[in-house]
């Protein structure tokens, strides 16, 4: 499985689906696969065009079992 997040300022994004895969006696692995630095432009709400830098990570989440 493959997921996003952003990072944008203070505030962060992850997709959705990242919280739909959890289950009892599983356990995340994540490998990070890229990280890159955007500049992504926007409206503000004074409706002025702006530009800010947006961190965004893609990764994939194994999921293991814990043997007992």
């Amino acid at each position: 499985m493959e997921f996003q997040a952003r990072r944008i300022d203070d505030m962060s994004q992850i997709d959705d689906k990242f919280n739909q895969y959890s289950a009892d006696d599983w356990y995340p692995l994540f490998v990070i696969r890229d990280v890159e630095e955007l500049l992504e432009s926007y409206e503000d709400s004074d409706g002025r065009n702006q530009t800010r830098t947006v961190d965004e990570v893609r990764w994939r989440m194994l999921f293991g079992r814990d043997a007992q």
